[in-house]
């Protein structure tokens, strides 16, 4: 009898254990799927041709073959929409936005097809003005069909053993989200994290569903040291936004308007106005910031790299700080940062 209470209480401790190993926040890396990469690289087409001309084209000079023949793509499939794509494609990016779109179809399957896509995206409830309905309805299966089809369908398999192998390098590291948790002191709830390549060199987007926080990478994501980058800046988001949605976030915001280059840096880029509000932007400057100092704080070196306006000086603030959670917290040295650029404008 003794034996069997002791044989049952192991099985118990045995399943619990495995329990608690399956539930744990895992760290996938998946390769293109259509529900994401139709939008981002509709997006794609409408800056590269008309919101972000001049900077797109020098973006792409020096890349690689595989990215340069994208951006070719991205051009010429412009050259051959008809004037009423041109049209669609316009209110389908400036009046609705390709995030809008990905994080609407994130719930449809990884192998949604472009019906149920089509379907999903162009919900009456989802969007205002019906025109954005419209346009959707008649874009996105002759962009699909005449267009993408042939460019995803031969180019998004490329990525399967990239993608597996990536996953298996991060299996052995820290979950990224649980890592942006412990260095801002800022405590969320575990998730699992899950990138999703794309055919950009440049940009990406972020998700949220219950169970797990989701980035696109982008295409030249090739070895372990990159594959975080992105990740920490899509995720920081969330973690900002439990103080960049207050009021006295927003009245900080508008009083930065009196930074005339800060502000007119957003104000006349098209580009940046289509993807942020002049609050989103703020925070855009902030989480970019911290993503550069999450990358040295978990690679051990610096990102070298320069996005926005004041996001090397967040950075370098942070660093000069050395920056503690336990010591300030990420808001106070987000306002502390801006109220020195208001003192010195």
């Amino acid at each position: 009898m003794r034996n069997a209470v002791l044989m049952m209480l192991a099985l118990v401790v045995m399943l619990s254990c495995l329990s608690y190993a399956s539930s744990a926040p895992i760290v996938e890396v998946r390769p293109p799927v259509l529900k994401y990469s139709l939008f981002s690289t509709l997006g794609d087409i409408y800056s590269a041709n008309v919101s972000a001309v001049d900077s797109r084209r020098e973006f792409y000079k020096d890349a690689s073959s595989e990215e340069q023949a994208y951006y070719a793509f991205l051009i010429d499939s412009y050259n051959d929409f008809t004037d009423q794509m041109k049209k669609d494609l316009e209110t389908i990016v400036t009046r609705i936005g390709p995030w809008q779109l990905m994080n609407t179809v994130t719930p449809l399957d990884d192998g949604a097809g472009i019906k149920e896509i089509t379907r999903k995206a162009s919900s009456i409830f989802n969007f205002f003005p019906l025109s954005g309905v419209f346009a959707l309805r008649r874009l996105l299966p002759e962009f699909y069909e005449e267009h993408f089809k042939e460019f995803f369908d031969s180019r998004a398999p490329t990525y399967n053993d990239l993608a597996e192998r990536m996953t298996e390098l991060a299996s052995e590291m820290q979950n990224p989200f649980s890592f942006i948790e412990e260095v801002s002191g800022i405590r969320l709830g575990d998730y699992d994290c899950i990138f999703y390549y794309s055919f950009q060199r440049v940009g990406a987007y972020g998700f949220r569903t219950k169970d797990s926080r989701i980035s696109t990478i982008q295409h030249g994501v090739d070895s372990f040291d990159k594959l975080y980058s992105t990740p920490f800046h899509e995720y920081s988001h969330e973690f900002f936004q439990t103080f960049t949605n207050s009021r006295e976030f927003k009245e900080l915001a508008e009083r930065l308007k009196a930074d005339a280059g800060f502000y007119s840096y957003w104000n006349n880029r098209p580009d940046l106005k289509n993807s942020y509000s002049w609050r989103g932007f703020c925070e855009e400057n902030l989480v970019e910031g911290f993503a550069q100092f999450l990358y040295e704080e978990f690679y051990g070196k610096p990102s070298n790299r320069s996005v926005y306006y004041y996001d090397v000086s967040f950075y370098e603030f942070l660093r000069e700080i050395d920056f503690d959670a336990d010591r300030i917290s990420l808001k106070d040295a987000s306002f502390v940062l801006f109220e020195r650029v208001l003192e010195e404008s």
